[in-house]
Formats: structure tokens, C-alpha cells, sequence
């Protein structure tokens, strides 16, 4: 049994530091947010419209070019994962 949940332990943390990372956990929470907050106001289209808007306007704007951060693909995937997620 402790064999087991050292595996299941390894697996987890190689996910969150390899696969999701640090930076990509933030994206994913901050959409699952902004996608809770105004889907009561508004239909689902809008909600889409407007949170991909700021996720890429995050990515293009600040990291890119006014360089307060890294660009990364990776980030706006995970955003938009979870803008899915904060839809169900």
C-alpha cells in the first residue's frame, strides 16, 4: 500500500511541476474564476468572448510586449481548460 502512494505521489508531482507547472496552475484557477464570476450575467458565448480576450491579451500584451513575463503557449491552454471547467 505505501509503494502504491509513493507512485501515485511521484506521478502527482511530476504533473504539476512538469506537465502543468507553477505558472500554467495559475492560468487554469484565474479562468475557472473569471468564468464563475460572469457566466450568472451573461450567456456562455460572451463569457468565452471576454475570458479568451484577457487570456490573450495577457500573453500578447504583458509577456510579449511589455515584457513583465514569459510568453508561453502553454499558458493560454491551460486558461482556456479552464474556462471549460468553470463552464461545468
Amino acid at each position: 500500500m505505501k509503494e502504491k502512494i509513493q507512485k501515485i505521489m511521484s506521478l502527482l508531482n511530476y504533473w504539476f511541476d512538469n506537465v502543468m507547472r507553477p505558472d500554467g496552475m495559475k492560468h487554469f484557477i484565474v479562468s475557472i474564476c473569471l468564468t464563475k464570476a460572469l457566466d450568472p450575467f451573461m450567456p456562455f458565448i460572451y463569457v468565452f468572448i471576454v475570458v479568451l480576450s484577457i487570456l490573450i491579451a495577457k500573453e500578447l500584451v504583458c509577456d510579449k510586449k511589455m515584457e513583465l513575463g514569459t510568453s508561453d503557449p502553454r499558458d493560454l491552454l491551460w486558461g482556456t481548460m479552464g474556462m471549460l471547467m468553470g463552464v461545468f
